[in-house]
């Protein structure tokens, strides 16, 4: 009898060991919870969550150079908030109807988007504009107000009508509003993403400048220290890669990011941040995904640590996780 009781001791010593290490290796792509003070939105696309995070809500401008794809991003973006998976956001996408590629957005928005994101061609902003979509959201969900425009006139009138709406309906301190435009850069939004197009045509995508992103939560205490810290070396050490760029440097052996030791590990960490996406899904067949940014943090840290010295450089392209 007593070595039967032994027995199924150690047969239950063993399933809770395995189960814990079954635990520890639950896929690093799940979702989180975080605590409620957070301030920080995240959207998966881990080059934007670690060096331009976006807040809850306030202001927000994406940016780029001509072709490096912001409008293409903020679609992604918009796709993205509508469909979070713990914090949505009712979505409404407002284009300039002077913009000379307003219809052609319209219809490219109108295949890649679920309906039930607004869409409307406007002429000018005011704040019944955008007022219906404040003050029909219900207490626990969000609002989010794209706009697309390249008239510098046209972008004032909007962040004038968001600054009168925030003073008079209290609902709106929930409100995420994102200007999208090309070639403007201003820092007086909470986050600034902008778009290189030297890392666009490196064929890294998000072509995230590091150096021209910015985020007023970058140092902000709330945010995990693991995650600013990480942000911060990327941003220094990127500043490198990106200066360096020139036609099919990625591909060239000769390029000093393709070499080994610490070069070779910038060059892997450049490449880590391109990302593919829900919106592109039906042209490359690829899966996208939502990467948690503590996890991207980590796996940013094990490559610029030199961990993965062995693998080549361009297998860390568009990888949901860390290439084996």
């Amino acid at each position: 009898m007593f070595p039967l009781i032994i027995g199924i001791v150690f047969v239950a010593l063993v399933v809770i060991a395995l189960f814990a290490v079954m635990r520890s290796r639950t896929s690093p792509t799940q979702a989180k919870s975080y605590p409620a003070n957070l301030p920080v939105l995240d959207t998966g696309l881990k080059a934007i969550d670690l060096l331009a995070p976006l807040p809850r809500s306030g202001d927000v401008l994406i940016s780029g150079d001509p072709g490096a794809g912001a409008k293409t991003i903020a679609g992604e973006m918009m796709y993205r908030l509508q469909n979070h998976p713990s914090l949505p956001y009712q979505t409404l996408c407002l284009l300039d109807a002077g913009s000379k590629d307003a219809e052609v957005m319209s219809a490219e928005f109108s295949e890649t988007l679920p309906d039930s994101i607004q869409r409307r061609m406007v002429q000018s902003i005011a704040t019944r504009d955008v007022m219906d979509l404040v003050q029909q959201s219900s207490r626990e969900s969000r609002c989010a107000i794209v706009v697309f425009s390249q008239d510098e006139r046209f972008i004032h009138l909007f962040r004038d009508a968001i600054r009168e709406m925030r003073t008079e309906i209290p609902a709106s301190s929930r409100l995420l509003a994102i200007i999208v435009t090309e070639s403007m850069h201003w820092t007086t939004c909470d986050a600034t993403v902008y778009f290189s197009q030297s890392v666009a045509e490196s064929g890294v995508y998000p072509a995230l400048d590091p150096q021209r992103s910015s985020s007023r939560l970058s140092d902000d205490p709330r945010v995990p220290a693991h995650r600013r810290e990480i942000a911060a070396r990327l941003r220094r050490l990127l500043a490198d890669v990106v200066e360096s760029l020139y036609p099919d440097a990625l591909g060239d052996p000769q390029w000093m990011f393709n070499q080994r030791g610490a070069n070779k590990a910038q060059g892997q960490a450049f490449r880590f941040l391109s990302q593919l996406l829900f919106t592109a899904e039906p042209y490359t067949g690829k899966k996208a995904a939502c990467i948690a940014a503590d996890d991207a943090a980590i796996w940013f840290r094990q490559i610029l640590d030199g961990q993965f010295e062995q693998l080549p450089p361009q297998s860390f392209l568009y990888q949901n996780k860390l290439p084996h």
